[in-house]
């Protein structure tokens, strides 16, 4: 048979027991909120990239005809040495101005 100490010690061995299982329970409802709020957020994002997608792909197909339109009439009004000429150009720029190395 148990001391009267002893029951008492298992007695509040016992309720410490209790009060932590009543605080995990309460942990994981609020991780289990926590989870919930952040699976909405998550098909929020999905969804706004979703129609950003869209809407950059659409001006994307709309830019296509001008630049290609831009490009042609470029075409049109410089002779094919000139192009060649300022190819060339564009890249002595860029090999004589990178910054000296000492």
């Amino acid at each position: 048979m148990l001391s009267t100490q002893a029951r008492k010690e298992k007695t509040a061995a016992v309720e410490t027991l209790h009060v932590e299982a009543h605080q995990l329970e309460s942990f994981i409802a609020q991780l289990a909120n926590d989870i919930a709020n952040l699976t909405k957020a998550i098909a929020e994002l999905d969804s706004a990239m979703a129609e950003a997608t869209e809407l950059c792909q659409a001006g994307k197909a709309k830019n296509e005809q001008p630049i290609a339109d831009a490009k042609a009439a470029q075409d049109a009004v410089s002779p094919p040495c000139c192009r060649v000429l300022c190819a060339r150009g564009a890249v002595l720029f860029f090999e004589f101005s990178e910054p000296l190395r000492w």
